[in-house]
């Protein structure tokens, strides 16, 4: 939806296929239009989203740079940290669809 006009538009979903799992109710994103279509979604650079599922880290597994995969609030799976839990916060890099930090 525009936020200055509230005008609403349908985007094709193939278009979408590298972002869909960043993409959430109320993330501001740029469109760029031709001719009155859009053709392109412009993403942040990072997005904060909720974590739904995250295996416990397992006591020895702390050796080194170890992480786990997580599943977030839009079915995006990332690798993260041991210590991320569940119902967190996690800032997303849309770039690389990689864990930065929590939020």
């Amino acid at each position: 939806m525009n936020q200055e006009t509230f005008e609403q538009f349908d985007f094709p979903r193939e278009s979408l296929v590298d972002k869909i799992g960043f993409l959430k109710e109320g993330l501001e994103v740029n469109i760029l239009n031709f001719n009155n279509n859009p053709i392109n979604v412009e993403m942040p650079k990072k997005v904060t989203l909720k974590v739904i599922e995250a295996p416990p880290g397992v006591r020895g597994d702390t050796a080194g740079n170890v992480t786990k995969q997580i599943k977030l609030e839009t079915g995006l799976t990332v690798n993260a940290p041991l210590f991320i839990k569940e119902g967190e916060d996690v800032i997303i890099n849309t770039d690389t669809s990689q864990y930065v930090e929590r939020a």
